[in-house]
């Protein structure tokens, strides 16, 4: 797990280099689904796991020309986050703190801009949800946005196919089940469909997956 957090922050300073060089370093597969939906390019919710090279999936946004913003946690450390924060403008997007809460992600979205989320961790202030069969605080701001702007879910994912060369995979975008039931039970259904996806991600390369807080609580905690 520690080399591929050292992996992904060499893929971090690199961000220019392999913007720069995605048509030979970078494959971009998208399902049907996704390229009926993103045919006409509305404001999207993109979210991926902290998963093989997590960042560079942000490309794709560049890559389909598609107008993005990034969120990101900003560091406690001033040092760190300006660096940080230049090494992150490498992926050619605008980027938002998720520390000044929702109103600017819902700004973006209604001005257009397609947003990109990493939603894997665990929330200071989530719900409580199946993740592998145990109950764990869950975020579902994403599914709760992507419902109060209009915009679609579209989970996104980049995988190292060898040192230095990428495969982008843009899945079907998640509606609601239940369309008529109230937000907030559809927003729990979409991030139930959403979590299911990032499980089969995080079967087929466990080892990539980058975990560094505790995802479940402790026995007697729930």
């Amino acid at each position: 797990v520690f080399r591929h957090l050292g992996t992904s922050m060499a893929e971090l300073v690199k961000l220019r280099s392999i913007l720069a060089e995605r048509h030979l370093r970078m494959d971009f597969h998208l399902t049907d689904s996704a390229r009926d939906y993103l045919a006409d390019k509305p404001a999207t919710v993109w979210v991926t796991a902290h998963l093989g090279a997590w960042q560079v999936a942000n490309l794709v946004g560049t890559h389909l020309d598609i107008p993005m913003s990034t969120a990101y946690a900003a560091e406690s450390n001033a040092i760190l986050q300006q660096e940080l924060y230049r090494l992150r403008e490498g992926l050619g997007t605008k980027l938002v703190a998720t520390s000044s809460g929702l109103r600017p992600l819902l700004r973006e979205l209604n001005a257009g801009n397609s947003l990109a989320l990493a939603t894997d961790t665990r929330p200071e202030n989530g719900e409580l949800m199946p993740f592998f069969g145990v109950d764990a605080l869950t975020n579902t701001s994403p599914a709760a946005i992507a419902l109060r702007t209009g915009s679609g879910l579209m989970p996104a994912r980049c995988l190292r196919t060898r040192p230095g060369y990428y495969r982008v995979e843009v899945c079907d975008p998640i509606v609601s089940r239940c369309p008529d039931a109230p937000r907030e039970q559809q927003a729990r259904d979409m991030t139930a469909q959403l979590t299911a996806v990032y499980e089969d991600w995080i079967r087929e390369t466990p080892d990539q997956w980058i975990c560094l807080k505790r995802r479940w609580p402790k026995p007697g905690k729930l």
